[in-house]
C-alpha cells in the first residue's frame, strides 16, 4: 500500500516492477556518475589559469567522448528493452481476471475454479461512498483507496488481466506490480502477472474519464490459491 508523502516506488511484488525498480536504481546511479565527471572537469577547466595547447581539436579525445557516450547509451538501452519485451509477454494462463471499466467504478469477472459449478463469477468493485469526520480519521491516508469489493488474486501463479470498457477510456494501473492497462471500448488488452507475495495493493485509474476520474480506485487483494479457493465456495 502507498504511505503518507512517498516519494519512491511502491513495495514490488512482482517480476517486472522488481526490473523496473533496479533498472531506476542502475539508471540514478550511471546519472550521478556522468553529472560528477562533468561538474569536475568544469570546475577544473574554471579555475586553471592555463590552457592545454592540443586540447581543442584533439582527435583522440574526440573520439573518446564521442565511443563513451554511446556504450553508456547502449548499456541503458539493453535492459529497458528487456523490460519492454517482458511486459508484452504472455504465458499460458493460470488464472484469468476479466476487468471492465465503467463510469466511475470498476466491474471484475472471475473464472469459477469449483468443479461443481461452472460459470463466471461478477462482481463489482465502485469508489467508497462519502464518510462521516468521524469515520475520516479511522481509514487513515488510504480511504479514497478503500473499495465495497476488492478483486481476490492468487499468489504464484500465471495471471492473465483482461482489460476493456463500456463507456470511455479508462486505465487500470496498480503501482506494486507495475502494471498499466489502458481499458478502451470495443476492444480488450491482455497483461500477465505473477504476484510474488500476499498482500493488498492498490492503484487508480489513470486516464481522465470524466468528474469522478479521482474517486475510481483499484485494490486488489493476493491471496494463497488454497485460500481462494474457499473464498469462492463461500460465495457460491
Amino acid at each position: 500500500m502507498p504511505e503518507w508523502a512517498q516519494c519512491g516506488f511502491q513495495d514490488p511484488a512482482s517480476d517486472i516492477m522488481m526490473g523496473m525498480v533496479e533498472f531506476h536504481d542502475y539508471v540514478m546511479s550511471n546519472m550521478t556518475v556522468v553529472v560528477f565527471i562533468v561538474t569536475s572537469a568544469y570546475i577544473c577547466l574554471f579555475k586553471a589559469k592555463r590552457t592545454f595547447r592540443y586540447f581543442v581539436e584533439n582527435q583522440h579525445l574526440e573520439t573518446l567522448w564521442t565511443i563513451l557516450p554511446a556504450v553508456m547509451l547502449v548499456s541503458l538501452a539493453i535492459p529497458s528493452l528487456r523490460l519492454l519485451y517482458l511486459q508484452d509477454e504472455t504465458w499460458k494462463p493460470e488464472f484469468t481476471l476479466k476487468v471492465e471499466g465503467h463510469q466511475w467504478y470498476w466491474e471484475y469477472e472471475i473464472p469459477n475454479l469449483l468443479k461443481s459449478v461452472d460459470y463466471p463469477i461478477p462482481i463489482t468493485s465502485t469508489y467508497s461512498l462519502p464518510m462521516s469526520s468521524e469515520q475520516t480519521p479511522k481509514m487513515g491516508v488510504t480511504h479514497l483507496l478503500e473499495v465495497t469489493n476488492r478483486a481476490i488474486l492468487p499468489t504464484n501463479s500465471v495471471i492473465q488481466i483482461l482489460v476493456s470498457s463500456a463507456d470511455v477510456l479508462h486505465s487500470f494501473t496498480v503501482p506494486s506490480l507495475g502494471m498499466k492497462v489502458d481499458a478502451v471500448p470495443g476492444r480488450s488488452n491482455a497483461w500477465s502477472v505473477n504476484i510474488k507475495r500476499p498482500g493488498i495493493y492498490a492503484g487508480q485509474c489513470s486516464e481522465i474519464c470524466g468528474v469522478n476520474h479521482a474517486f475510481m480506485p483499484i485494490v486488489i487483494e493476493a491471496v494463497p490459491y488454497k485460500t481462494l479457493l474457499t473464498w469462492l465456495k463461500e460465495i457460491i
